[in-house]
């Protein structure tokens, strides 16, 4: 289906993101390191996992903000952490379990652009970045199985 080109992880809530090579990924708990590993609140909500993006839908909606003047936003800046190559629209695995390298992974929900990412950055008040990754901004996943992710690994459906 796919392949891993990208690894972000951020150990509190408004750090920048860190890229790393690789990660290991614990059964309904995150990525070691990351801000939202043993079940950190984003906002009222308790967050079990990881959040996913397409690169391809990374590059549209930079060209977009390009075109107005805003951007690009690197891989890192837009706060997700597994950017993945060959796969469009990540909503195709939501409701599925899938694998990343070894780990396996069920897909939640789609995940919303937030405003977080702009006002980081200090890059205006974030409408733009929000529409511009409206239906871009990839999904959340439970992880199933504890495991290592690494840059290159495949993503395979169930």
């Amino acid at each position: 289906m796919g392949k891993v080109t990208g690894l972000f992880i951020a150990a509190k809530p408004g750090d920048p993101m860190r890229t790393v090579e690789a990660v290991r990924a614990f059964f309904n708990l995150g990525l070691e390191g990351d801000r939202y590993h043993y079940g950190r609140k984003h906002g009222d909500e308790v967050c079990h996992g990881v959040t996913l993006f397409s690169e391809e839908a990374h590059t549209k909606a930079n060209a977009a903000l390009i075109h107005r003047g805003i951007g690009p936003y690197g891989p890192h800046e837009i706060r997700r952490n597994i950017m993945i190559a060959g796969i469009e629209d990540m909503t195709v695995l939501v409701g599925k379990d899938f694998s990343v390298g070894s780990v396996r992974m069920r897909g939640i929900e789609p995940c919303e652009p937030c405003m977080r990412p702009a006002r980081l950055l200090e890059r205006g008040d974030g409408a733009l970045f929000m529409i511009n990754f409206a239906g871009r901004a990839g999904i959340r996943a439970q992880v199933l199985t504890d495991g290592e992710i690494r840059l290159e690994d495949e993503v395979r459906g169930a």
